[in-house]
């Protein structure tokens, strides 16, 4: 499920110590994290073009080569196989050409529009809730 762009929603990034998602170092993947935050809700794609197996991706022109010829996709493991020795998996490396390399993204791409630390995210919620509680208490009284 996505949530509405208006809701001004956040990408959540961790600090290498502290990673539950990707595993790529936060230094490397600040490029695709700005890929994310600049895309549209309808810049994603539903492949197999990748590894063989669904992935949802920023759409780019490799994906389109491959999903205008879906029968030249080959079965997992073979695809990432295809896909590593053409160098177009490894999108937490700087050099990664966007036209070619998949850029891992959900469905809530278009969502967010700004990239902030998780602590920051978690004080942010807290506040807001110690607001709407103070606001419910003294609307009471």
């Amino acid at each position: 499920m996505s949530v509405p762009a208006s809701r001004g929603c956040s990408v959540v990034s961790a600090d290498e110590t502290a990673r539950t998602g990707w595993r790529v170092p936060a230094r490397d993947a600040a490029a695709l994290a700005e890929a994310l935050v600049r895309a549209r809700q309808d810049e994603t794609i539903r492949t197999r073009c990748y590894s063989g197996k669904p992935l949802r991706t920023l759409r780019n022109p490799y994906v389109a080569q491959y999903e205008a010829r879906p029968d030249t996709i080959k079965r997992f493991p073979e695809q990432l196989m295809v896909s590593s020795q053409r160098d177009v998996m490894a999108y937490w490396n700087p050099e990664a050409d966007p036209e070619r390399t998949c850029m891992p993204a959900g469905q809530g791409v278009g969502s967010f529009r700004e990239i902030k630390p998780a602590g920051q995210v978690l004080r942010e919620i807290a506040a807001q809730a110690e607001g709407i509680l103070r606001r419910g208490i003294v609307a009471r009284c």
